[in-house]
Order: structure tokens, then sequence, then C-alpha cells
């Protein structure tokens, strides 16, 4: 009894399941360790056969049953095979050996079962890890401590271009390139002995020679930092990333059209150039050039053919400019320029006189020739500014000096220039404000056939009264509208008070009065003109053909050809055209009969010195002969004297208007003064 309690003690304390079958599969005994693996009693065992209890699914191929049929016969088995466990139904992993043994006269099979649920989840571990390491975008390479690669992973072949059999046995340095110093590479390996990790940017060499940049980062893998069993280096090339930076940090320094420094980046030259003037002898000057009548050439070409001008004239600024200098673009079409030399305004004047000869030449758009020019401010450090904000805004000053002063020129900077700058800076801010709060309104100069007696029509002119009360003339503001490109909105206010104040005035009159309404040289061009002025007529109801539109000649002149197509498309829904100002510009009768005019406009310059300038008075006989000539009626503004209007008279003029027969009147006096006649 001794010797069965002794093995039934070692049996029991076997750490894997034993389990003793007959040859036809039934359980005779099993130890503890089967009883806690399976967790089942004895009473439970022993009501399976082998292959009943080992099995989680149905062995359906039949392999259990091959593996057991091999033991019977003597071969002992050693597989792996997915067990359920009695309490719970959770599978697991098990490996079972079957051995068959005599227990005297009697054969049974011997089972002894391992749980390896432990090594199969290390295994299936292994096997992810694998997977990682082999499809990981990131070059992998492990050394071990003394700095022998053992293995790298597929896309480390990628990157640096050594294979797997190049570079295991070599060390790291194969890769090395010439861009880091010494200190470089000490800092790195201090901080792996110290954290055991390090991190950076880094320009390794791919097998090929050529040099890339990488985000690397260096882990020691062991139980102690100071004593690593070895190194992993994970790494990505960041040759993309540095490209895409670099072009980003290029479009936010440079102008999308042009390519030119933008203000941000000429600003910061302007800076450093500024600073090395404080400590050496040479002076610096700030040119900046504006396009003269560009928003003209937009709105008659289109946005795309503006732009190209913009990139052709930037290449001729760009020959002309020095090497050392900086040529920017600030934005829509002004340039600036920044020249530094020991005698700078010589320079700059040099430049700038072969800037003006090279526009001589034309610009060919879209087959196309333009001849363009360009108004040219110039200021100077240490005379004329302190800083570079302060040198850019007086070199902008002195360009709008020159704008004014004609364009196609430049002038210098100057203290003067700075009060009527700051002036018309003012006045563009209340002229913003005043169309907000519609503080404009309009008065109405009547229009007779030339005896005088007879009430032809009316003129709409636009007056701006300050809440102060101050009355600002329209020769002061008018040119700040069109600079500022509020004109257009002007325009349309003014057409549609007057369309409002007068519609049951004309319908009152029969339709015989007729309401002229100037239009400006800018909104003459602008793309949505026609639709602008229609939707005023539809909304207030106003007739057509009771609207006279009246564009200057110099306006006409602009594009002769736009002009008549927009013209003659008003006409074309009842509206009447008028040349105002005529005489003043350019325009012959070859001009007129491409337009669809009704009306010419003998300008009241030439009506002043009827009675003492002979020559005006054949300039008014000579105009109102030609009009009659193409069928034109003719008015004559600015009449002032009874001897003005008596030689009109005899000319055969068709109209008059002026203060000897009236002043402009507001809606409310004109309405009276309408009644007073009839």
């Amino acid at each position: 009894m001794a010797g069965q309690d002794l093995y039934r003690n070692l049996f029991d304390a076997l750490y894997d399941a034993v389990m003793i079958h007959d040859l036809d599969g039934n359980i005779l005994e099993v130890n503890e360790a089967a009883l806690r693996m399976y967790g089942a009693t004895r009473e439970v065992f022993r009501r399976y056969t082998m292959v009943e209890h080992y099995s989680a699914y149905p062995d359906s191929e039949g392999h259990l049953q091959e593996y057991w049929r091999r033991c019977v016969e003597g071969e002992p088995q050693l597989f792996e095979w997915r067990a359920r466990r009695a309490h719970d139904g959770n599978e697991f992993d098990v490996e079972v050996y079957l051995s068959r043994v005599r227990n005297g006269r009697q054969n049974l099979i011997l089972a002894m079962v391992r749980d390896i649920t432990e090594r199969q989840t290390m295994v299936r571990e292994l096997r992810l890890f694998q997977r990682v390491f082999d499809n990981a975008i990131e070059g992998i390479a492990v050394t071990d401590a003394d700095g022998t690669i053992v293995s790298v992973n597929p896309a480390f072949t990628t990157i640096t271009g050594y294979s797997a059999e190049e570079a295991i046995g070599q060390n790291p340095r194969i890769l090395k390139s010439d861009r880091h110093d010494k200190t470089f590479y000490r800092e790195m390996w201090d901080s792996l002995i110290t954290h055991g990790q390090w991190s950076g940017e880094i320009w390794n060499r791919r097998k090929d020679g050529e040099a890339y940049p990488e985000w690397l980062n260096i882990t020691a893998i062991g139980q102690d930092v100071s004593d690593p069993l070895y190194y992993v280096s994970v790494f990505h090339d960041i040759t993309e990333m540095k490209q895409k930076e670099k072009q980003i940090r290029y479009q936010a320094l440079h102008d999308a059209l042009t390519g030119l420094p933008n203000r941000v980046l000429f600003q910061d030259r302007l800076q450093v150039s500024l600073k090395r003037a404080q400590r050496e002898p040479f002076e610096i000057a700030v040119v900046f050039f504006d396009l003269d009548n560009f928003k003209n050439i937009n709105d008659s070409l289109g946005h795309s053919a503006g732009d190209m001008l913009l990139q052709q004239l930037a290449q001729r600024l760009g020959r002309v400019v020095r090497s050392q200098d900086t040529l920017g673009r600030l934005g829509g079409d002004e340039f600036v320029m920044m020249i530094a030399a020991p005698e700078v305004s010589r320079v700059a004047v040099d430049i700038v006189d072969r800037l003006l000869g090279s526009l001589e030449k034309p610009f060919h758009i879209d087959g196309q020739e333009l001849f363009v020019t360009v108004s040219i401010g110039l200021a100077f450090y240490p005379s004329d500014a302190r800083d570079a904000e302060e040198l850019v805004v007086n070199a902008d000053l002195a360009m709008y000096r020159a704008k004014h002063q004609g364009k196609n020129q430049y002038e210098f900077y100057s203290a003067e220039m700075n009060a009527p700058v700051h002036e018309r800076l003012e006045l563009e801010f209340n002229l913003r404000r005043a169309i907000e709060r519609e503080e404009f309104s309009i008065v109405l100069h009547p229009k007779f056939e030339v005896s005088g007696r007879r009430l032809t029509g009316m003129e709409a002119l636009v007056r701006w009264t300050r809440p102060d009360g101050e009355n600002v003339p329209p020769d002061r503001f008018i040119p700040v509208a069109e600079d500022a490109g509020l004109i257009d909105r002007i325009d349309i206010m003014v057409l549609e008070q007057t369309c409002e104040a007068v519609r049951e005035l004309v319908a009152c009159s029969d339709g015989e009065l007729r309401v002229a309404v100037n239009l400006s040289s800018r909104h003459l061009y602008h793309p949505y003109l026609v639709e602008q002025v229609l939707g005023v007529l539809q909304r207030t109801g106003f007739p057509a053909s009771n609207l006279e539109v009246e564009v200057t000649e110099t306006a006409l002149m602009l594009e002769i050809e736009r002009a008549a197509a927009k013209l003659a498309e008003l006409a074309s829904h009842g509206i009447h055209i008028s040349v105002d100002d005529f005489g003043t510009g350019y325009s012959s009768l070859y001009y007129l009969k491409k337009l669809p005019v009704d009306c010419v406009k003998i300008d009241r310059s030439f009506v002043a010195d009827l009675d003492h300038n002979s020559d005006d008075a054949e300039i008014v006989a000579g105009i109102i002969a030609m009009a009659q000539n193409l069928q034109l009626r003719v008015v004559a503004e600015g009449v002032e004297t009874k001897q003005q209007l008596e030689y009109l008279q005899r000319q055969g003029c068709d109209e008059v208007q002026g203060y000897y027969l009236s002043r402009p009147l507001s809606p409310p006096e004109f309405e009276r003064f309408l009644l007073e006649r009839s």
C-alpha cells in the first residue's frame, strides 16, 4: 500500500494533466492537474472518451482519431489541439503527448496534456510583431550592444538602398553622412547612455551616395539602460515633408502670381538692411510702383488678362533691378523695390529711368498690344524716414503725388506731401461712411430749348452734405470716389434717387421731359453696367425712354469699341445717350458715327468765353454745325449771360442750361418751378 500511495502522490503532483485510457479511448484515471485544467471531476471524465473530451470542436476530418490509431499501433504522438473546459465552456490551447504503455497484461494509452495558452499567445504576438516589423513604412534596424546590425526590415532597404544581406553584420556608420560634426554624435550617445533613448532629425546617406533627412528614434533594449542588449532604431524619410515645408515657407513669403517677395518678406529684408545701414556707410531707397489705370484693363479685358500683364510687368522690373536689391509685390498692381548703396539716390534714379524706358515697348496680352505706364514714388533712409514702415508709407505718398501730377512719372518724397495725402485718406474714409449712411442727395438742373422758354428736361447732379452740415463739392469727392472704386455705387445711388424723385413729374409731362444722369468713366466699363441700370428702372418703374445717360468724351475714348457695345445695349432698351464735355477730348466724326449717340453737350469752358474769345466762339459754332450734319441734338451748358444765349440761338443750338435761366433745384423746388412755368 505504501508503494501505491507513493505512486499516487507522484501522479497527482505532476504539473501537466495526465489521463490513462483503455485502447477504446475510455478514460480510466486522471490526476489532480487534469481536474484543475479542465475544471471537471473524475466522474465527469469517466463519462467521456478521449476523442469526445479533448475536442473543442467536432473532429470532422478525423485527425484526432488518426493520432489515436497510430498510438494504439505503438507510435507515440505529439500534437497541438484545442480543448474546452467543462465548467465554463472556454476554449484553450493544449499540447498532447500520447503513448502506449503496459500494465501487467493490460495495454493502456497514457495522455499527457500541457496548457500552452501563454506560449501560443506569445507565438501569435511574435507573428504579429513580425508582420508589423515587415510591413512598417518606417525603416527599422536592430543592433546588438556593440552596434552591429542584427536585423532590418524591408522598409530599411527601401529607404537606404541596402538589402538585409548587405546591412546585417555591418555598423550603422555605413549610413553616416557628412552633415553632422562629432559633437552631434557625442550628444546622441550621451542621451542613449543616460536615458536609454534619443530622437531627432538627422541626415544620413543612401547606398547610392544621396544624402537625405530622416527622423530617427533610437531606444536601448535590456534590463538596464547602462548595459543594453540591443538598440532599436526606427526612422522615416522626411525628404518630402522637408520639400513641402520649404514650399509652404516659400508660398508664405512670395507672391503667388509673380513669384516675387511679398509684403512680409520685403519688410523683413528691409528691416535687415536698415540695421546694417546703421553700422555701415550706405543709404537705402524704397521705390514704390503703381500701374496707371489698371482697373480699366481689368474691367475691359478681364482679370486673367490683368494677371498676365502683372506677370510681364514683374519680369520687366526684374530685368532692370540689380541682383543685390529686392523687388517685391505688395498686392494688386503695387510693386516695391529696395535699393541699398552709398549714393543711393543716383542709383535709384538710374534704375527708375531704365524702367520707364522699358515700358515704352508694348505688352502682348491675348493677341493684343497694350501700352501701360506707371507712377513711381521714392523715399530715402535716413533722410525721409526712421523705420521700415515709415519708409514704405512715404514712398507710397510720393507715388500718389506722381499719379496726381499726371502719371507716367516719378516723384521724390517731401514732408509737405503728408498733409494733402492724409486729407485725401480722411476724405476717402468719410466717403465710405457717407455711402453707408446715405448722405448723398440730388439736385435737378433744368434744360431749355434755345429760346429759353420751353422746359425740355433736367440733369441730375449729386450733392454730399456731411452730418455737420458741410457741403463737399463734387469736384473734390468724385475723383477720390473714382480712385477708391466707389463711384459705381454712387452712380447707381444717384440714378435710383433720380428715378424715384422725378417719376411722377415725367408722367405728368406726357413723357416729354428727359432726365439726364451722369455715368463715370470707370462705371462705363463695369461688366454688369447694363444689368444695374435696367434693374433700377425696373425697381422704380421709370420709363427707359425718358432716361438720358451722359458719358464724357474722355471716358469714351479709353476703349471706343467696348464703350460702343455697352452704349448700344443701353440704347436697345430705349435709353438715350449723350456725350458730355464735348470738345475737351479727342473724338472725331468717325468715332461719333460708331456710337449710338442722341446728343452732344458743349463743355462749359467754351461757353464761358464766348463773349470775348473768338477762338471759343468758332469752336462752339463748329461743334454745332458738325452735330447738325450728324443729326444730333446740341446742348450748351454753363450759360450765364444774355449775350451767350443770343450767340447760341444764332448758331442754331438746340438746348441750353445754366444759371442765366435757372440754378440747380432740389426735387421739391423743381416741382414748384415746373408748376409755375406751366
